[in-house]
């Protein structure tokens, strides 16, 4: 068994796709077009037509009850993506996709996922946002 990580999207944008990051077009139950080229989370075991109350939960709900391939499942957004090969100048460990060459990081996180049997989880690094949570809403 192999980890899958799940990306996120709602909208068109340049698509994350390899044997172990699987594309999801959440919300599409309600969508007026489906995306292409990816997985939707309307299929199977899905919460899918409550994606405006849960948003990217709805990819990771379909994932638990429809993945029984996968040894460990993860969830990304298609706007920011763990930078698995550590090489990004910053502050932060996610990345945006104008910040990378897509194939490369595709590559690298295939290569860091085979090797990563010994972790059960994995998590950015701590990020001080400029603003509270109140703050920001």
């Amino acid at each position: 068994m192999t980890p899958k990580i799940y990306i996120a999207y709602h909208q068109n944008a340049p698509i994350l796709k390899s044997p172990s990051i699987c594309p999801v077009h959440v919300g599409r139950a309600t969508a007026v077009h489906p995306l292409n080229g990816m997985q939707g989370d309307d299929t199977g075991a899905h919460i899918s037509e409550q994606n405006n109350a849960y948003c990217e939960l709805t990819a990771l709900y379909w994932a638990w009850k429809n993945d029984t391939d996968s040894s460990h499942i993860g969830l990304m957004h298609y706007r920011r993506v763990l930078d698995f090969a550590e090489d990004h100048e910053g502050t932060t460990a996610e990345l945006t996709p104008d910040q990378f060459d897509i194939p490369s990081w595709l590559r690298t996180t295939e290569t860091w996922l085979e090797n990563a049997s010994d972790w059960d989880v994995i998590v950015p690094r701590i990020h001080q946002m400029g603003k509270s949570i109140e703050r920001n809403y």
